[in-house]
C-alpha cells in the first residue's frame, strides 16, 4: 500500500522540467482528466467510508468484542455500543479490527489521491485563467493597435476630405463670382438696349 501511495503522491507533483505553453484546448482536456480523477477519488472515499462504517468492528470496542467472544455471547447491537465505543475507537486507532483497519487504510490512500488530483485540478484551472487573461490582454493590445491604426486612417481621410471641400468651395465661389459678373453684364446689355 505504501508503494501505491508514493506513486499517487508523485502523480500530483508538477514536473520540474520546463514545458511549452499549452493551448486552452489542451488545458481544458487536462482539466477534464483531473476533474474525472477528483470525482473518482471522491467516490472511492465515500465507498471506503461506507465500508469502514458498515464494519461491526468499527462500532464495537475491542475489549467488548473480546468479552463477548470469550463468553460465547452475541455481539452487541451497533447502536447500543456506538455511543460508548465511538470515542474509544477514535482514541485507539491501532486497536481497530482488521476490517475497519483495511477500510481506513484504503480511505487514507484515497484521501491522498483526492488531494493530489484536487491540487492538479486547481493548478490547471489557474493556468486556464492565466492564459485566458494573457490572451485577452493580447487581444486588447491588438484591438488597441487596430483602433489606433483605424483612427489614424480616419483622421487622414478627414483631413483629405476637408482639403477637397475647400477646393470645391473655392471652385463654387469662382463660379458664383463668374455668374454674378455674367448676370451684371446681361443686365447692362438689357438696360443699354432699351
Amino acid at each position: 500500500m505504501e508503494g501505491g501511495e508514493v506513486a499517487l503522491q508523485q502523480q500530483g507533483q508538477p514536473a520540474a522540467q520546463p514545458t511549452t505553453p499549452k493551448t486552452l484546448v489542451e488545458l481544458a482536456e487536462e482539466g477534464q482528466k483531473h476533474l474525472d480523477t477528483v470525482v473518482e477519488a471522491a467516490h472511492d472515499i465515500l465507498l471506503s467510508l461506507n465500508r469502514a462504517l458498515c464494519s461491526p468492528s468499527f462500532w464495537v470496542a475491542p475489549s467488548l468484542q473480546n468479552q463477548n467472544h470469550a463468553a460465547g455471547g452475541p455481539d452487541p447491537p451497533p447502536d447500543a455500543a456506538a455511543g460508548a465505543t465511538a470515542g474509544a475507537e477514535r482514541e485507539s486507532g491501532s486497536d481497530k479490527g482488521s476490517d475497519s483497519g483495511e477500510g481506513l487504510a484504503a480511505l487514507d490512500a484515497t484521501r491522498v489521491r483526492y488531494k493530489a488530483a484536487t491540487g492538479a485540478l486547481r493548478a490547471t484551472v489557474a493556468a486556464i485563467v492565466k492564459q485566458t487573461a494573457v490572451k485577452a490582454e493580447n487581444d486588447g493590445t491588438a484591438a488597441e493597435n487596430v483602433d489606433t491604426m483605424e483612427a489614424d486612417y480616419l483622421e487622414r481621410r478627414a483631413a483629405d476630405l476637408r482639403e477637397e471641400v475647400e477646393r470645391k468651395n473655392q471652385i463654387v465661389k469662382l463660379h458664383v463670382d463668374q455668374l454674378r459678373t455674367l448676370i451684371a453684364d446681361i443686365f447692362m446689355w438689357q438696360t443699354a438696349g432699351l
